[in-house]
């Protein structure tokens, strides 16, 4: 069987969101041209954002793999040159 992996930068169930809706219905439409699909989403560390991982895969007919999201600061050592701003 044939394999697709999604990476996304969030958690996409349920599908409340436009994208999420958008990233579920894709999932269903390769599951539906018979490939195995796993999801690798960086889930938020909001306390908004709940999950149950075992729930949502046999609802949903997918592997979940949590991927670690990383607090990482890219515009720290950031300087713009003098003539920017004039």
């Amino acid at each position: 069987m044939k394999q697709i992996y999604v990476i996304i930068p969030l958690y996409p169930f349920p599908p409340v969101y436009a994208n999420q809706k958008d990233i579920v219905g894709r999932i269903g439409l390769f599951q539906e041209l018979g490939y195995e699909v796993t999801v690798f989403p960086f889930p938020l560390t909001e306390p908004e954002q709940k999950f149950d991982i075992t729930a949502d895969e046999r609802k949903y007919d997918v592997k979940i793999v949590l991927l670690e999201r990383k607090k990482e600061q890219f515009f720290k050592e950031y300087r713009l040159h003098k003539f920017w701003y004039k």
